[in-house]
């Protein structure tokens, strides 16, 4: 850099078009980060999530390391999901079959029909 007689900061053109073309670099790189998030934030299976997090390390932060904790958080939660549908369809088959060995005024008192009923409407929300 130079300076004018005066003192007054005068700047190397070719200096400033250097440092242009770094900010532009490293404006590219921070743009792949955001579309890493957006591609990742989208990823929402095993398979797609191993294969969408493979890539340059250059695109890798630490926004998209909270992204990836949130995906692997909702995989999980489905995951459970799946699996307490599951259970309570197992237990709703389970109710069934104990409900034949009992007497109607039982299977009346107690509501069986009622319980069945609530099992199913929550079955249908999970879908």
């Amino acid at each position: 850099m130079n300076t004018w007689p005066s003192g007054v900061f005068r700047p190397n053109v070719s200096e400033l078009r250097d440092r242009i073309a770094e900010l532009e670099r490293e404006l590219e790189t921070e743009r792949m980060r955001l579309a890493a998030c957006g591609v990742v934030a989208l990823s929402d299976t095993p398979e797609s999530a191993a294969r969408e997090r493979d890539m340059h390390p250059d695109y890798h932060s630490a926004s998209l390391d909270d992204v990836i904790a949130r995906v692997d958080e909702c995989m999980d939660l489905r995951r459970q999901r799946d699996d307490l549908r599951t259970a309570l369809v197992q237990a709703r088959e389970d109710m069934i079959g104990w409900a034949a060995y009992a007497d109607e005024y039982f299977r009346d008192k107690h509501n069986l029909a009622g319980d069945l009923a609530a099992i199913d409407a929550a079955l249908e929300k999970s879908q």
